[in-house]
């Protein structure tokens, strides 16, 4: 399985948006999600990357027994997704410390309840990789609201 995450912000409404779309290997669309709020804590963008991330793996939590897929590959291009997850990074600011929590409850209960392997992929920013852009695009969609 593979997940794409990305985060946006609007300047304009202050409204941060995040997008996650997975996929199973073979391409093949499995569910989009986004989701979006209020710039409340100064984080902007970051709160789309971090919650997108969230979102996408509480969804594979929900939907084991659809899943066949015994690899996870999270897709990002912001390095905190996988640098807060496994501790690489201190997690200092509220969005990250909560971010890492529950990141991490997550992770535990894929790797070693189900067997589920993660691996974490960095791809570069707007380089033309067609799912990268494309959920580039539905994270600056989901903030983009009047």
């Amino acid at each position: 399985m593979k997940i794409y995450v990305d985060g946006s912000y609007n300047p304009k409404t202050k409204v941060w948006g995040g997008a996650a779309i997975l996929m199973q290997d073979d391409d093949v669309l499995i569910k989009e999600i986004l989701v979006s709020d209020k710039d409340l804590n100064g984080s902007r963008q970051i709160n789309g990357e971090l919650e997108s991330t969230i979102h996408a793996l509480r969804y594979v939590l929900e939907h084991l027994h659809e899943i066949s897929d015994k690899k996870i590959t999270i897709f990002y291009d912001y390095a905190g997704i996988e640098k807060w997850a496994t501790g690489e990074w201190t997690a200092r600011k509220d969005v990250a410390i909560d971010y890492k929590k529950r990141v991490q409850r997550h992770l535990m209960l894929l790797r070693y309840e189900h067997k589920i392997e993660i691996i974490f992929t960095k791809v570069k920013a707007h380089s033309g990789e067609e799912f990268n852009e494309k959920v580039d695009r539905l994270a600056k969609s989901a903030c983009d609201v009047e």
